[in-house]
């Protein structure tokens, strides 16, 4: 709008008390979009009409069927959408507190990843994968696989040092 001139526009903003998303939201429906299309679920829509519109999950209520995986917060281009993790939970602030418990790693105990979007992206992603990997970490499942690497390297070099 710069460019073209537009510093200023005639429309006053709307203050909405108790806004979830802080009134910050543009209403651009990226959030919704990538909600709906790329990760199939569903979680956020449009709620109410006109100028009382505004994106929320379903009835402003938290939801049970969001994954956790912040595709929202990554497209939203104002930053309206905040996540946080707690602990063993991660809180959806922008969708009425919605509660998503984390994965806990079966090495180290840390908490790395939303539980649903874990398993959904473990079963989808790569149903191959091995049972002891399920459980770790991407920082405990690189040093596996390190660990394992070495481990076939050593053997080759000391079967070529015995012949």
């Amino acid at each position: 709008a710069a460019e073209y001139g537009v510093y200023e526009t005639p429309f006053t903003k709307k203050i909405k008390v108790n806004d979830n998303l802080g009134n910050q939201c543009v209403l651009c429906g990226l959030c919704v979009r990538v909600c709906n299309d790329i990760i199939e679920k569903g979680v956020i829509s449009y709620i109410g009409r006109g100028y009382y519109v505004k994106i929320n999950s379903a009835y402003a209520l938290p939801s049970d069927i969001c994954l956790g995986c912040k595709a929202c917060a990554e497209v939203c281009p104002t930053g309206a959408i905040s996540f946080e993790d707690e602990g063993e939970i991660r809180v959806g602030h922008s969708w009425s507190e919605t509660k998503i418990p984390l994965k806990q790693c079966s090495v180290c105990g840390e908490y790395y990843a939303p539980q649903p979007f874990n398993e959904r992206t473990l079963h989808e992603m790569n149903p191959e994968i091995e049972e002891e990997l399920r459980g770790m970490c991407p920082v405990c499942r690189r040093k596996y696989h390190s660990k394992k690497q070495v481990a076939i390297k050593e053997n080759r070099f000391s079967i070529l040092n015995l012949k």
